[in-house]
């Protein structure tokens, strides 16, 4: 892991457990190998030896209600609860399967002990474990039917037994790492987290979204660390929905987006990822959209909508926090966003942003599925 550094240090939340959320059906393109290319290209350029590790912890109940619905932060602890209940089975299940080396034979002698169990407690203990293993089976069973339903309901999302469990812990970690920069721990930070967040609106996941992270730090960043002006800004190829729906009327968080529009047709082929959606009630003119209405798109454009349309609101706004829906599938190379994108590009946007705010800026992994992009 990486070291633990001071208030200079540019912090990580990571955990392995991102990598245990995969779909059930394979083979998809938001999968455990983006997070482990992050984390290998980090290593090889000697970086992740000097960045400072933070804590992970699941979100809490409370923390989650600030963005989402109390009926789906409620389902999804139902199935964290299954989940947990189905997994120590069947450890359980696999460890009386595969045994324990037998005691080695006691010597001869008068006994040191006491008596041998009788043969009803040898009865009973058996009937115990069988009636743990038959539990046990029935809460895979109906692990397995609800994780189907759920795969057939979500819109563009998937489950398996480990993604309620990743979803708390990114939208947890997240909140940890806007703490460490607030209170001066890190100077600004990563989240190497997974499943992604800028999709998932208030009752239900989205988008390979499950929890809004980035929306959810936020609302801790306000709630509960007392900020009055928080900035994020999504550089992710597709406009994030959930997030932009989370702040429509709220003027203390301005919301800017640059992403593939197409008239609407490019996911998550809303007309409210357009530039006329300005926000609502008090928070209108704290929304912003720069959308593209083709493909191609490259760093040109993107430092000409920086100039000329993010810096200027955002220095007008003079954010205390910055948050980064660092999605990158508007690299070059990535099929997906069709975009061109490169390196130094994603690097001279940052550098820009990191004028503002102090430089206290929280990168949250979205979006990318070019793994060498």
């Amino acid at each position: 892991p990486p070291a633990r550094g001071g208030g200079a240090a540019v912090g990580v939340a990571f955990s392995d457990v991102f990598l245990l959320h995969r779909s059930p059906a394979g083979g998809h393109v938001e999968r455990p190998a983006r997070l482990e290319a992050v984390c290998r290209a980090l290593r090889e350029a000697g970086l992740w030896s000097a960045l400072c590790s933070l804590p992970c912890r699941p979100a809490r109940p409370e923390e989650l209600l600030r963005v989402h619905t109390k009926g789906y932060v409620r389902k999804l602890e139902r199935l964290g609860n299954l989940c947990a209940e189905a997994t120590s089975g069947a450890m359980d299940d696999q460890e009386g399967a595969t045994g324990r080396a037998a005691p080695a034979a006691a010597p001869a002698g008068p006994p040191a002990g006491p008596p041998a169990a009788s043969g009803k407690a040898v009865v009973a203990a058996v009937a115990t474990k069988t009636a743990a293993a038959a539990a046990a089976s029935a809460a895979a069973a109906k692990l397995a039917d609800q994780l189907e339903r759920l795969n057939l309901d979500a819109e563009d999302a998937f489950f398996n037994e480990h993604t309620v469990r990743s979803a708390f812990l990114a939208a947890g970690s997240t909140i940890e790492l806007v703490r460490a920069i607030v209170r001066g721990t890190v100077s600004n930070g990563l989240a190497l987290v997974r499943p992604p967040g800028h999709h998932s609106e208030r009752h239900c996941a989205q988008g390979f979204c499950v929890l809004n992270n980035v929306a959810i730090a936020a609302r801790a960043a306000i709630d509960e660390l007392g900020l009055e002006r928080v900035l994020i800004v999504d550089w992710d190829v597709h406009h994030g929905n959930g997030t932009q729906n989370a702040f429509l009327d709220d003027p203390r968080v301005l919301y800017c987006s640059v992403h593939r529009f197409d008239f609407g047709k490019f996911y998550p082929n809303q007309e409210s990822a357009g530039p006329r959606a300005v926000g609502r009630g008090e928070g209108v003119g704290f929304n912003v959209n720069v959308a593209w209405n083709g493909k191609g798109m490259g760093d040109a454009e993107y430092f000409s909508a920086w100039e000329r349309v993010v810096l200027p609101v955002a220095r007008q706004f003079n954010p205390q926090l910055i948050l980064v829906s660092a999605g990158f599938d508007a690299a070059h190379g990535d099929s997906m966003g069709g975009c061109n994108v490169t390196p130094l590009g994603y690097a001279l946007l940052l550098r820009k942003l990191l004028g503002l705010a102090g430089g206290r800026i929280a990168l949250v992994l979205e979006g990318g599925y070019h793994l060498t992009s």
